[in-house]
Order: structure tokens, then sequence, then C-alpha cells
């Protein structure tokens, strides 16, 4: 019983300190839309920002996560907002040939966490689509 309190405890506090924070939503400075067209096979690296208002001056406050669609075959996306990698440019499998351009589409995350007792909270977040053409 004991155990199963303190827990209890600390799932209390994770959902009243979440609900009582009035955390802004971090901010995109990085615009929506294409990244633009990278030659296949050629090192590729593009820095997506956002920062935390509470903290605008610290952009290790934020967090970047791909939560949909998905990134050129090679290429991926770091905590740090760094989208980098080779391109190659395939479709179900299949090499293109190199005439034919490949768009994909992504959606990334950004975020920002607390951590109270020893759990991880999620505190705000805000999402925006990109692509890049391969």
């Amino acid at each position: 019983m004991g155990i199963f309190c303190e827990c209890l405890k600390r799932i209390n506090t994770v959902i009243n300190y979440t609900k009582g924070s009035q955390m802004a939503q971090p901010s995109w400075v990085t615009g929506s839309g294409s990244l633009g067209t990278i030659p296949e096979g050629k090192f590729y690296r593009a820095n997506l920002e956002a920062y935390d208002p509470n903290f605008p001056a610290d952009s290790t406050k934020v967090k970047y996560v791909k939560i949909a669609g998905s990134l050129p075959q090679g290429i991926h996306i770091g905590t740090n907002g760094a989208i980098e990698g080779t391109p190659i440019a395939y479709v179900q499998g299949i090499p293109n040939a190199v005439s034919e351009n490949v768009v994909s589409k992504f959606s990334i995350r950004v975020y920002t966490e607390t951590t109270v007792n020893g759990v991880i909270t999620v505190d705000s977040l805000n999402d925006r689509t990109f692509s890049i053409t391969v």
C-alpha cells in the first residue's frame, strides 16, 4: 500500500504541476513549407529554429521530433533541430532516375519539458509541416 500511495502522490503532483503551469507554446522561427531542393548523394544540413518564450535566449530549452510523414531516405533530424544526411531519391524502395524529383513531406513537433520528482513531463508543444525535394 505504501508504494502505491507514493506513486499516486507523484502522479497527482505531475498532473497538478502541469495544470498549474502557465507555459507558453514554443515559437517557430523557421517558416513552414519547403526547405529546398537538394541534389541526391550530396550531404545536406539545415537547422530548424524555435524558442521557448519563457527562455528566449536559451535554444537548449526546446527539442524537436518528427511526428508525421517521412524525411528523404538518408536524412534524419536530431533533438536539437538539425536535419542532416546524404539523401537518396527512392519511391517505394525503387531508386528513381536522376531526372525525377521526389518530394518528402513531414511534420516536426517542437516541445519543452520539465522534470518533476524524476518524471519528465512535456510542458508545451507546437507543430509545423515541411518538405524537402531530392
